[in-house]
């Protein structure tokens, strides 16, 4: 018999879970390199998989704008106009240009 309270509770941990397995903005610095192809990008992403949680998006419903979710809170946004990564911002900073 499945104690359904009990998988409750292990659910509702895991988005807890996950927001602490996010990758870190010291290692997004490591990972992205202005150049890159978006190819390049989600081929990194994939990589990341490995070892921490990711939540990638597009605000925009387009591969020209790429938002990754990061440790310390809010997003990285990714800005691919040509199919390469010309900056990223954070925060409405410039994080990598």
């Amino acid at each position: 018999m499945v104690n359904w309270q009990s998988v409750e509770r292990a659910l509702g941990s895991l988005p807890k879970l996950m927001a602490t397995n996010l990758p870190s903005l010291d290692l997004m610095r490591t990972v992205l390199r202005i150049g890159m192809t978006h190819e390049e990008l989600m081929a990194a992403c994939d990589a990341l998989l490995e070892t921490h949680t990711l939540r990638v998006g597009s605000p925009i419903l387009n591969d020209k704008l790429i938002s990754i979710g990061v440790a310390e809170g809010d997003v990285l946004l990714c800005f691919l106009p040509e199919g390469v990564l010309t900056y990223v911002e954070y925060k409405g900073d410039i994080f990598m240009e």
